[in-house]
């Protein structure tokens, strides 16, 4: 992937110098003020899942539209930049993994019925049917590898999914208009035929139509992960699509974001490590979500890219940010070394090999 990957990182070193000088203009200007302490945005979306769960348990079917609606056409995102409505269709499934899941499943049916009888042109029931149907789906298959997996385990596993397929194509002409439903619909497919291209295109219909619901992006980086079987070439693709459909209205942001969300892609952070050659890149969409996003969990998240790059001045920056962002109730003046408890390089031994050995040198991303 050596050509692939000099072409993408210096696509990136343009998108980012030009999304620099774009948000230039916008921190240098007059009347900025501190940032009061923060909460903790997280718990603020579990509080947003608890709501729903318990509206749905209430039949409060007009006050969830109002919210789906909400969170659909605004596309609401949290202090952090989390998108409230993922976090939205995520209240529906909590009932539905753990011991009650059963009930539960007979509870929703009997109020799905009654909530499109009396907003039939509502897409919410019918998109939380799918999600519903995806986390039963997960939890008949588990959480081991594939050769563990029971047949008749199997066998659940694909008819919940085709049963959620079959549900999102009958009320596609009411559910479409509801951003989530694409990232839904191409979980779905996905999981049914494994096919990358069919995932995309079914992605990009929904962002084609919801240009600022961002989880699209996300569900794509993920599955084009390894162990779904994508590959390092179209996992930076999806990134660099990205970052042209984004750029201009949020500047380079998003790939901080798809990056950590990855967990460093298919490549664990090795671009990034010990400043590596998407470490500068990263560096300047860091500063462009930070400028949008301000938020502690934000840099703390920043702060530990910073720490496998092994930049001390990027760390320090991000950790007086911290501070103030607390108001000082997290220390100032920490040193990097600390806080990202580097340990000094171990010596290797010198090992020296036989006239029959074969040395094999580890392999190295060409930069």
């Amino acid at each position: 992937m050596n050509d692939f990957a000099s072409t993408f990182r210096a696509h990136i070193c343009k998108l980012a110098t030009a999304a620099g000088l774009v948000v230039a203009v916008i921190v240098g200007s007059p009347g900025a003020r501190a940032a009061p302490a923060q909460e903790n945005d997280e718990s603020k979306l579990d509080d947003l899942k608890s709501q729903v769960h318990f509206a749905w348990q209430k039949q409060e079917f007009s006050k969830l539209d109002e919210w789906a609606k909400e969170y659909g056409t605004k596309t609401l995102r949290s202090p952090s930049g989390f998108t409230y409505l993922s976090s939205f269709y995520a209240g529906f499934t909590q009932a539905f993994s753990g011991p009650h899941a059963e009930s539960a499943v007979k509870m929703w049916e009997a109020t799905r019925e009654a909530w499109t009888q009396a907003a039939p042109r509502s897409a919410t029931p019918h998109i939380a049917t799918a999600e519903i149907l995806l986390t039963r789906a997960g939890q008949a298959r588990g959480t081991g590898f594939a050769d563990t997996v029971f047949k008749e385990n199997w066998e659940k596993f694909n008819t919940l999914l085709m049963e959620a397929n079959d549900y999102l194509r009958a009320h596609r002409e009411v559910a479409e208009h509801d951003p989530h439903f694409w990232v839904v619909m191409a979980k779905t497919e996905f999981l049914l035929d494994g096919d990358h291209g069919n995932l995309l295109a079914t992605l990009r219909q929904g962002l084609a139509k919801h240009p600022r619901y961002y989880t699209p992006y996300y569900i794509g980086a993920y599955y084009l992960l390894p162990q779904w079987g994508g590959s390092p070439e179209a996992y930076y693709a999806w990134l660099d699509e990205a970052l042209r459909n984004t750029t201009a209205t949020d500047g380079t942001g998003i790939l901080a974001r798809l990056y950590l969300y990855t967990q460093g892609g298919p490549l664990k952070y090795a671009e990034i490590d010990k400043k590596g050659p998407l470490w500068e890149p990263m560096r300047q969409a860091m500063q462009d979500e930070l400028r949008a996003f301000p938020h502690w969990q934000n840099v703390q998240k920043f702060a530990s890219l910073a720490c496998q790059a092994r930049d001390a001045e990027e760390v320090s920056r991000q950790l007086a940010q911290l501070s103030s962002l607390l108001n000082g109730s997290f220390p100032p003046g920490i040193p990097p070394e600390e806080y990202c408890n580097w340990q000094p390089a171990a010596r290797s031994p010198v090992i020296r090999p036989g006239p029959r050995d074969l040395p094999q040198r580890p392999r190295q991303i060409s930069q």
